[in-house]
């Protein structure tokens, strides 16, 4: 509990957990189409990415 004054003003606790189906629901209801300069951004962006998993670390 955080208190100001002698007020509670926050209590601090773990964030509560929602299935996956209920975040992409919500998702759905508040998304709008995406601009198409950032999506073509996005795609870029994944295409640059290297997704394949490594055997070792890498030295740099």
């Amino acid at each position: 509990m955080v208190t100001r004054g002698g007020r509670q003003i926050a209590i601090i606790r773990p964030a509560p957990t929602a299935p996956g189906r209920m975040v992409k629901a919500m998702l759905a209801r508040h998304t709008t189409t995406v601009d198409p300069d950032f999506a073509e951004d996005v795609r870029m962006g994944r295409e640059s990415v290297e997704d394949t998993p490594r055997a070792t670390w890498p030295d740099a």
